[in-house]
């Protein structure tokens, strides 16, 4: 009885952290992309500015 319960709770809070949250998931997405494209710049420059040299 109480594990349906907690299945039951379990879900419907995940449903619901679903529904608030996709936004924020994807703006989490969108900066980790940006972290990522800005440290591969970042190291590419320093790549070739270390050639350079």
């Amino acid at each position: 009885m109480s594990n349906r319960f907690t299945r039951c709770c379990a879900r419907r809070t995940l449903m619901r952290t679903a529904r608030r949250s996709s936004r924020d998931v994807a703006i989490d997405l969108k900066s980790l992309v940006y972290d990522f494209a800005m440290t591969k710049h970042v190291n590419d420059a320093y790549t070739e500015a270390e050639s350079d040299l």
